[in-house]
């Protein structure tokens, strides 16, 4: 909403994302997820439009949907720079990182616990299906969250587990874009961009999102007199940016 004085008649600005505003942008992203997941692979399992080329219209849209992990890594860091912003900043990093990460895993284990075994005794897939090798060692970097950063042929038990560790490394480093950005913003930005085409394996999992992230952090600086007009050109800016060449190449 925007608030005209009749005396002054100053505008007052708002923050350009309301939790409303996220909540929808969260909803969006869920339904290019399951699009993705859904339809990524043609496997003869659904009717499809053949466009030419060998390219199909759904499955084009399944590969293209992708664009979801970027809206929910926008929201990430959206969401963390409003809190720290309402705390005047990161006051106390074990704090920080206990607070962040203790939601995080809890939330991941009780997924562990709950459909790991639903997958084992029902469906069958065992440990040795998901991992073939090196079971223990995959296990423990599965559960830590981290398999996704130190095995790169292999996947999760889950595949789709590979974002906790994009999102770890994210929560892991917000401390740093957060001071950066306070500091020199045209810095920050630079070296995320240099970061997003740079082939080191270790940050792979991160690297076609960072830029969306920080974008998500830069945005919640900012305040605008009206919303309407700007909420889904600067989110739809972040997520196109950051993962155009990955939408374009998803195998996963």
């Amino acid at each position: 909403l925007v608030k005209k004085s009749k005396r002054n008649k100053k505008l007052t600005t708002f923050m350009i994302l309301r939790k409303e505003d996220t909540s929808a942008l969260k909803g969006v992203a869920l339904l290019f997820l399951l699009s993705h997941h859904l339809f990524y692979l043609n496997d003869g399992v659904y009717d499809d439009i053949l466009l030419g080329m060998g390219h199909y219209l759904v499955q084009e849209i399944g590969i293209m949907s992708k664009i979801c992990v970027a809206f929910f890594v926008f929201l990430s860091g959206y969401g963390l720079m409003v809190q720290t912003e309402r705390k005047h900043g990161i006051c106390n990093l074990k704090k920080f990182y206990f607070h962040r990460f203790k939601k995080l895993f809890l939330n991941y284990w009780f997924i562990w616990i709950v459909f790991v075994p639903i997958s084992y005794f029902y469906f069958g897939r065992t440990f040795q299906d998901a991992y073939q090798n090196n079971i223990v060692g995959h296990l423990v970097a599965d559960v830590l969250g981290l398999h996704a950063l130190i095995f790169k042929d292999v996947y999760c038990y889950n595949p789709t587990w590979w974002f906790y560790s994009c999102i770890i490394v994210l929560y892991l480093i917000f401390p740093l874009m957060y001071k950066m950005l306070k500091k020199d913003l045209q810095t920050l930005l630079l070296l995320t961009f240099i970061i997003s085409f740079l082939p080191i394996p270790f940050i792979s999992v991160v690297k076609f999102y960072i830029v969306a992230f920080v974008l998500g952090m830069y945005i919640a600086t900012k305040k605008y007199p009206q919303q309407s007009d700007v909420v889904c050109h600067h989110a739809c800016s972040a997520v196109c940016c950051s993962t155009k060449r990955q939408c374009l190449s998803s195998d996963d």
